[in-house]
């Protein structure tokens, strides 16, 4: 587990913030559903619930995982491109 992190956070990533940025900004609501239900585990009565533990520790995976691996997003736009004419 740690060589496949010190493999996406320093060497594919490296010092670029950028992908840290991207994944932030795109990957908002998912990062902040995983880890709204992480804090949920801790505050809410786990009676009952059978998978608590095993949700909790995937939602902090999942979380990770978006913030950290690189190109998951996509940054493009779909808008068509326009041709510039130069005379």
């Amino acid at each position: 587990m740690w060589r496949q992190l010190h493999q996406i956070i320093v060497m594919e990533n490296g010092l670029d913030m950028k992908a840290y940025l991207f994944n932030i900004v795109y990957n908002f609501g998912m990062i902040f559903d995983s880890l709204r239900d992480v804090v949920l585990f801790f505050e809410e009565d786990p009676r009952g619930q059978t998978n608590n533990i095993h949700d909790a520790g995937y939602n902090v995976g999942l979380a990770l995982y978006y913030f950290i691996t690189p190109d998951i997003a996509q940054y493009e736009s779909e808008a068509i491109d326009h041709n510039i004419w130069e005379e």
